[in-house]
């Protein structure tokens, strides 16, 4: 990960959009529906796109370019199948970057929870990020809601 770099506040700002509307995709496969993961899929698609790369230099610029072509192929790849688990599997890709993405950049004004079930995706473990402590699982929704802990509590200003 990058160390010492300084990050626009418009891009923090930016970034925060699309972590808010991931949070609407992660619901989704909360309530394990893959047509609405789908759609919130191509939204969070659309803001991340908006996010203007042009506001990082030099190696940020470079590594946020790396991260968009990994986002960009999860979020593709989640509105490609309709099958909730092969979503839940480019979901947990996607988090592996957002994680790499939010801890390099900054987000705006947020308290964000990275929580984890090691029962996620057949006993090999998975993340996501939640704007509350309480765990809701997302690759399991109702059949193990509650299945998962809160793994590192990442507050941004």
């Amino acid at each position: 990960l990058l160390s010492d770099i300084t990050v626009a506040k418009e891009f923090k700002d930016q970034l925060t959009i699309v972590y808010t509307s991931y949070l609407k995709m992660k619901d989704a496969f909360v309530d394990s529906d893959s047509n609405k993961a789908s759609d919130e899929s191509h939204k969070v698609s659309k803001v991340l796109e908006a996010v203007d790369m042009n506001l990082l230099e030099g190696e940020a610029h470079m590594e946020w370019m790396r991260q968009l072509e990994s986002l960009g192929n999860a979020l593709t790849s989640i509105q490609k199948t309709s099958d909730i688990a092969k979503q839940r599997q480019f979901f947990s890709s996607l988090n592996e970057t957002f994680y790499k993405s939010f801890k390099a950049f900054g987000l705006s004004n947020i308290t964000s929870y990275y929580q984890y079930c090691p029962m996620a995706l057949d006993n090999t473990g998975a993340y996501w990020f939640s704007d509350s402590e309480e765990i809701f699982n997302p690759y399991f929704g109702d059949e193990m809601l509650k299945c998962g802990e809160v793994k590192e509590i990442i507050k941004q200003k």
